[in-house]
């Protein structure tokens, strides 16, 4: 059963830096923002928690968080789900609510479609259809593969997450 949350819309697209989710954060700080979490499913990772996001115009969105052993999000990505458009000022909005502690950095870069860039020991590939933003000395990437069509997605990373699993 799906928990609408048009509240979430509403906080993610508000300008105020205070209402946004970012890296770093705990589920407490999450569920005090955006009520609880679904009920985990039984595939699902026990670390990794989402809510559904129902848009104006009754669509479903899943804005899925991933947390490391010490309860911080460590990853967070939001997607459309069956014939849901993920609207590009959402997206927007996922964007800049990641940059809202950033913004300034000059440590960030912006990789050009096809242009190489690294990030946590990887190498990576600007997809023509990428827009990414890539700061190690802040830990965080930012991926938004995008779709003329709405079915993107929009995702931000630390390092932690994409390390080889022990």
């Amino acid at each position: 059963m799906s928990c609408r949350l048009p509240i979430l819309v509403a906080c993610l697209l508000l300008s105020a830096v205070s209402t946004r989710a970012a890296l770093g954060e705990t589920l407490a700080d999450l569920r005090k923002r955006f009520g609880p979490p679904e009920p985990l499913q039984p595939h699902a990772a026990k670390n990794v928690s989402h809510w559904s996001i129902e848009t104006e115009q009754s669509e479903r969105l899943i804005y899925t968080v991933t947390f490391n052993a010490k309860g911080f999000s460590i990853a967070e990505g939001l997607k459309p789900v069956g014939r849901a458009v993920l609207a590009e000022a959402l997206a927007q909005s996922f964007v800049d609510s990641q940059f809202a502690l950033h913004r300034n950095a000059t440590s960030t870069r912006t990789p050009k479609p096809g242009e190489k860039y690294r990030f946590a020991g990887q190498d990576f590939v600007c997809a023509p259809n990428e827009a990414v933003w890539v700061d190690e000395t802040h830990d965080f990437m930012i991926v938004w593969a995008k779709d003329p069509k709405g079915k993107g997605l929009v995702m931000a990373v630390r390092a932690e997450m994409l390390a080889p699993a022990p």
